[in-house]
Order: C-alpha cells, then sequence, then structure tokens
C-alpha cells in the first residue's frame, strides 16, 4: 500500500514536471513567434519609410533642377556687366517673384541666388542678401553640378536643416550663379510620426549622423525639443551603417523604456531610420 502511495506521488510529480517544462516550452515559443511577427511588422514599416523618404527626396530634386532652368530663375540673375544691381525698387521686384516661386512649393521655406562669388545676390529672406556662402560646401559643390546636402540641425532657428544646389548655366553652358533651397523638413517629421501598424506605443524617427533625433519624438519632453539619442539601436545603426535592416530584440529606448526595434541606414541622407 505505502509502495502504491510513493508510486503514484512519484508519478505526479513526473506530471507536474513535465507540465512545467512544457509550459515553459510553449511560453518561450509562444514569445518567439510574437517576437518573429513585430519584427517581420517593424520591418515592413521601416522598408516603407525608407521608400517615401527616397520618394521625397527625389521629387525635391526635380523640382529643383525643373527651376534652376526655367526662363523664370534666369530672368532673375543681375546682369554681368552691371555687377551687383543695387537698384532697389528692381531687387524688389525680382525678390517678390522669387517669393511667388516659393509660394508655390510649400517643400521648401527659402530659394536664394549665390552669385560666381559666393555672394546671396537674391533671397526670398532678405535678410540674407549680401552674406557669403564662399566656404559652405552646397555652393562649393553647386557650382559643379547637383548636390543635396547632408541632412543637419539649425541650432539657431530650432530645426533641421537641408539645402539643395544646382547650377545655373548660360546658353554656352557657363556658370553664371548657384541656385538653392532650402527644403522644408515638416513633411519628413509628418510622414515618420505617423504610426500605421506599429500600435500605440510604435513609433519612427529620422536621426542623423551626430545622433540627433530630426523628426519629432513621441515621448518627447514637455518643451517639444529635440533629442541626442544613444540606445544600442542606434549606436549599432550609426557605427555599421547597415544599409541592410538591422534588429535589436531588447533594448532600452532614449526614454528608458524596455523596446525592440530595426534600423535602417541611408547613405545618401547621411541618416538613419528607427522603427521600434
Amino acid at each position: 500500500m505505502k509502495m502504491s502511495i510513493k508510486l503514484i506521488f512519484i508519478i505526479e510529480i513526473i506530471v507536474l514536471i513535465s507540465i512545467t517544462i512544457s509550459s515553459f516550452a510553449a511560453f518561450q515559443i509562444g514569445n518567439r513567434m510574437i517576437g518573429n511577427r513585430m519584427n517581420a511588422q517593424l520591418e515592413s514599416v521601416i522598408i516603407l519609410k525608407r521608400n517615401q523618404i527616397n520618394t521625397y527626396f527625389n521629387e525635391r530634386i526635380g523640382d529643383m533642377l525643373s527651376l534652376s532652368s526655367s526662363k523664370d530663375i534666369i530672368g532673375l540673375l543681375p546682369l554681368e556687366k552691371a555687377g551687383h544691381n543695387k537698384e532697389a525698387n528692381l531687387i524688389d521686384g525680382k525678390r517678390k517673384k522669387l517669393q511667388e516661386r516659393l509660394n508655390l512649393n510649400k517643400n521648401f521655406i527659402e530659394f536664394f541666388i549665390i552669385d560666381k562669388n559666393g555672394e546671396v545676390c537674391l533671397s526670398t529672406d532678405k535678410s540674407h542678401e549680401g552674406m557669403l556662402r564662399t566656404d559652405t560646401k552646397y555652393f562649393i559643390e553647386g557650382k559643379k553640378g547637383l548636390y543635396v546636402d547632408n541632412l543637419n540641425y539649425n541650432i539657431s532657428k530650432f530645426r533641421p536643416k537641408m539645402t539643395i544646389t544646382t547650377p545655373i548655366l548660360d546658353g554656352e553652358g557657363k556658370l553664371r550663379a548657384v541656385f538653392a533651397g532650402e527644403l522644408n523638413l515638416t513633411s519628413i517629421s509628418e510622414l515618420m510620426t505617423e504610426r500605421s501598424g506599429l500600435g500605440k506605443t510604435g513609433e519612427t524617427y529620422l536621426i542623423n549622423n551626430y545622433n540627433f533625433a530630426l523628426t519629432q519624438l513621441r515621448k518627447n519632453d514637455k518643451r517639444g525639443s529635440k533629442k541626442f539619442i544613444y540606445t544600442r539601436a542606434v549606436k549599432n545603426c550609426l557605427d555599421n551603417k547597415t544599409t541592410g535592416i538591422s534588429s535589436e530584440l531588447e533594448y532600452m529606448d532614449y526614454a528608458g523604456d524596455s523596446a525592440m526595434g530595426v534600423c535602417i541606414y541611408l547613405p545618401e541622407r547621411k541618416a538613419a531610420v528607427i522603427a521600434k
């Protein structure tokens, strides 16, 4: 009788252990399946964002190439023999025409023309006229051909900044000036903060080579200021400059919360897209 009780007890212990092991294994498998589904969803979202970003910049490049070769823009150039035109009324008229072109394209916040000596001779922002841009890369490269600046941050105006330049040529193909446009990156921020497919806690954001978040963060502070981000996901992406998708199954996000995410580096923009 005692042996029977002991045997039953041993069997119950074995069954309990088996159930525990099976439950734990099922839990682990379930977690992996959920993780895999979430990771697949993040990958599909980040590919979509990358494609949307590339489309956006390709369209803005097209805008600049079209404008720089248009008669409207060429007609705004100062006469070579006169140097900078000092007649205020004429300059005001040209600035007004340039502003009209800007009003037709809300994807830019400023259009300006730089003469061959590197001086801003006309701008939709009058305060910039007369400023030298001689040492800027967008002027130096813009004399040679189309140039798209890196995604930077304008500290004085508290906003991301990016400039596209292209040469304005005469009928013989000689350089007359450089046409420049500063992008309105609000559209990029709106694109990145749209969270379709990521649920209530998901988000995507764009970060430059200097770890600066260029688009709005979901967990921003009360002042709404931007942040430098040094999470493991960001570090790995910027350090390795991975153009393929890299995954972080579990890490601490910029707000100190546990997250999983994927990232992809955009070499043309010198920036990374994070989806988490």
